[in-house]
């Protein structure tokens, strides 16, 4: 095997956010770069919760967010933009792969592959923060809306752009996250990509991780996020080429819901139920390691109480 690949963590609305990013690069690590679920302009502003979910952590550990942004046109962009480079970031990804017609249907997300125009003036705009604000852009994509062809159609686009690096999902968005892989037209896109490019898609494994490096050598980087969340010591597993049990696992899920509750529990205020809601979710991927049964309790409690007494019988 050649030189490992970098593991970027993907972001997943709802479960990798603030929290769960910070907690699992003090336990776990291996991940290069963690991305932000997205942040969007709405309503006339940019949600609150979302620039919040940017601020830079103090906790103990350096490791690199990277935060990401959706956007319909350069209009939006460019708020989005100034709003990041404010925080403090001077690099910025755009999301051009989401599929939920919530977002799709604006224009946004996987929507703008085939919006070429907005594109245009999109990455106009990063050219103009690039020289400005000496921002750095990325790209999270879908090999289309409808078509997979609709990738390849913009890929000189791309590649003519200040875009940095790209992140490709083979699949289309109306697929959403179930459905075959079209590896075959991600190989004719790697192979006319002239930007460093990373796979993401289906990575469950370190057996994952390497079969996609073998078949695409000149990949910078793979993407993972169900794989991770549900494994958190994958990207380790990979990087150190040593296998942890799934005990040494779960002791690390368990220690990533340890932080995560503690930092809910000081930070919430609208009491244990408000809690309980926020910290359930976490489970949604656990059940490779813990099984079905224990889960489904997980998210049945109907009390803070309930629910810790579950979880400290977990060992």
């Amino acid at each position: 095997m050649s030189d490992k690949l970098n593991i970027h963590f993907a972001p997943l609305q709802g479960f990798t956010e603030a929290p769960y990013r910070q907690a699992h690069a003090i336990v776990c690590g291996g991940v290069s770069e963690y991305y932000t679920p997205f942040i969007r302009y709405e309503h006339g502003e940019i949600r609150r919760k979302d620039l919040r979910d940017i601020a830079r952590p103090e906790i103990g550990v350096v490791f690199n967010q990277v935060p990401q942004v959706i956007a319909a046109g350069s209009a939006d962009f460019d708020l989005l933009c100034r709003s990041v480079i404010e925080n403090g970031y001077n690099r910025i990804d755009l999301n051009m792969g989401c599929p939920f017609p919530l977002q799709t249907g604006k224009g946004k997300g996987a929507a703008l592959i085939s919006r070429v125009e907005s594109l245009k003036a999109i990455l106009l705009s990063m050219e103009k923060f690039q020289l400005e604000n000496g921002v750095h852009f990325s790209v999270k994509m879908r090999l289309g809306l409808e078509n997979p062809s609709e990738s390849l159609d913009i890929l000189p686009m791309l590649n003519d752009s200040c875009i940095e690096n790209i992140t490709l999902h083979p699949r289309i968005a109306k697929q959403q996250y179930k459905g075959a892989l079209y590896m075959d037209s991600f190989s004719e896109f790697y192979s006319k990509c002239q930007k460093p490019l990373c796979y993401n898609g289906d990575i469950q494994s370190v057996s994952d991780i390497e079969n996609i490096q073998e078949r695409f050598p000149k990949l910078d980087s793979v993407m993972i996020g169900r794989g991770l969340l549900s494994r958190p010591t994958l990207a380790k597993e990979y990087l150190e080429g040593k296998s942890e049990s799934d005990e040494d696992a779960k002791r690390a899920v368990l220690s990533i819901h340890e932080k995560v509750l503690s930092y809910y529990r000081n930070t919430l205020e609208g009491g244990q139920g408000q809690i309980l809601q926020k910290i359930q979710p976490f489970w949604e991927y656990q059940q490779p390691l813990f099984g079905h049964k224990l889960v489904k309790s997980v998210t049945k409690t109907r009390s803070l109480k309930a629910y810790e007494e579950l979880i400290s019988n977990i060992r």
